[in-house]
């Protein structure tokens, strides 16, 4: 059974961003150069939006759930609606 998750994705080479992917596309990733596999994190509960952690991760350049991080980043989307 294929499922399809959403989230906040960051690599090396690429600009962080929300994405989907499916769990099978994930059982199958594998580091490059180190050869480990990627895993979910099972006991991540969110506390903004996936738009606020995808805006931290483009500010902060890597992924956070740093609860001041992620209040910058918030900001920032509401004084760029203004």
């Amino acid at each position: 059974m294929m499922i399809s998750l959403s989230g906040c994705v960051t690599l090396e080479w690429v600009t962080r961003n929300i994405g989907n992917v499916s769990t099978s596309e994930l059982e199958a990733a594998c580091h490059p150069k180190l050869g480990i596999q990627i895993e979910r994190d099972l006991y991540f509960t969110p506390s903004y939006p996936m738009s606020v952690y995808a805006e931290a991760a483009r500010m902060f350049h890597q992924v956070t759930d740093d609860q001041s991080q992620l209040a910058i980043a918030q900001l920032s989307m509401i004084n760029r609606m203004k």
